[in-house]
């Protein structure tokens, strides 16, 4: 009963936090992007992308990092990889154990909304972090398109989360 009870109670959660850091680990082209010299269209790219969400208990942070890699659509099926970028934002979360409780498994329950937002948040800066990369390169029509996060997780109001 205890945990239904708190997992309702996230519905109505205000989540304060802070953005402590929001940087481009890495960019890269690849060999086949730097010799390529002919204009890819527009509807030509597609994005393949990873987040990973983490809990620090201690600090009570959150950090998401970003793995994304840019490919050229081809008629083959078969896709050339462009370029990879890697970025990382950490957030500090003023009402950590407001939002963070733990199950009957020892298991913390991140409200839904708190990863949908990390996980925003994160998106928004590396498509931009892209932009900016791509700027100066055959590759900046490239344009990292807008994502539903509430698509990426599970229906529910707390994800489970193992230590």
């Amino acid at each position: 009963m205890s945990k239904q009870i708190k997992l309702n109670a996230y519905k109505d959660i205000q989540i304060s936090l802070s953005i402590l850091e929001c940087r481009c680990l890495s960019f890269s082209l690849t060999d086949y992007a730097v010799k390529n010299k002919t204009p890819i269209e527009i509807n030509n790219y597609e994005f393949s992308f990873t987040l990973n969400f983490n809990l620090n208990h201690i600090s009570k942070q959150v950090r998401v990092n970003f793995f994304s890699k840019l490919f050229e659509k081809k008629e083959d099926k078969i896709n050339l990889q462009l370029a990879e970028l890697n970025a990382t934002t950490l957030f500090s979360l003023a009402n950590y154990d407001e939002i963070i409780v733990k199950n009957d498994n020892d298991e913390s329950l991140i409200p839904a909304p708190l990863i949908e937002l990390c996980n925003g948040i994160t998106l928004s800066s590396a498509r931009g972090m892209f932009s900016v990369k791509a700027e100066d390169t055959l590759y900046s029509n490239a344009v990292f398109s807008l994502v539903d996060i509430k698509k990426l997780l599970p229906n529910q109001p707390a994800i489970p989360f193992k230590h």
